[in-house]
């Protein structure tokens, strides 16, 4: 089906539309909200939908916040939700691990968020957090660097400390066949309005 303008639509060919479908799936940052100011509209056609029985459930890639904190966002902008109606990576990237029944550490370069949706399914974790080169490159490979030989997964996603040594760090976890690597996102860079600032999205 192609794309269709709503406005352009009868009522009775735009309640046929809304007849045909029961669930609405919905991106979150700069669809229904631009940092902490909901779009025009957004929280009332989501909360509209609901009214009219349909399953809505808010999908993101922003690994840097847990369900909880997306929903207490979602009340303070107007929508109407609940934690099992929230899917992020951070939270997803837990169930699957804890759906492969991973027992391991988890080297995570990205944001507390995918931190604290691991504890909740019982997966440790190291690497969130400031974690400063403090030495030569020379000295750091051979005496200063340890990694830890119970990590067994590697999760990136945006982390404001990111720096060589994480990139160092994880890419010698992943280097062993057997580590899982997850990436959490994919974008290139965050929607801003500062003009030419760019805000690499991982």
């Amino acid at each position: 089906m192609s794309a269709v303008n709503l406005d352009s639509l009868s009522k009775e060919e735009l309640n046929t539309f809304i007849k045909s479908f029961d669930t609405v799936l919905c991106d979150c940052d700069g669809v229904l909200w631009l940092y902490d100011h909901g779009i025009a509209g957004s929280a009332e056609t989501l909360n509209r939908f609901q009214h009219l029985g349909k399953k809505v459930f808010y999908v993101t890639n922003n690994s840097t916040k847990t369900r909880d904190e997306f929903v207490a966002k979602c009340e303070k902008l107007g929508f109407n939700t609940t934690k099992d109606e929230i899917l992020s990576t951070s939270y997803l990237t837990a169930c699957y691990l804890k759906d492969l029944g991973f027992n391991k550490k988890v080297f995570i370069v990205g944001s507390i968020g995918i931190a604290k949706e691991l504890e909740a399914v019982g997966i440790r974790h190291l690497g969130v957090g400031p974690d400063p080169v403090l030495t030569d490159l020379g000295s750091l490979v051979s005496q200063d660097l340890k990694l830890d030989p119970e990590v067994g997964a590697v999760v990136v996603g945006f982390d404001l400390h990111f720096n060589f040594l994480k990139m160092m760090k994880a890419a010698s976890y992943t280097n062993n066949p057997d580590c899982i690597f997850i990436a959490t996102n994919t974008d290139e860079r965050f929607p801003m309005d500062a003009a030419n600032i760019v805000v690499p999205g991982k």
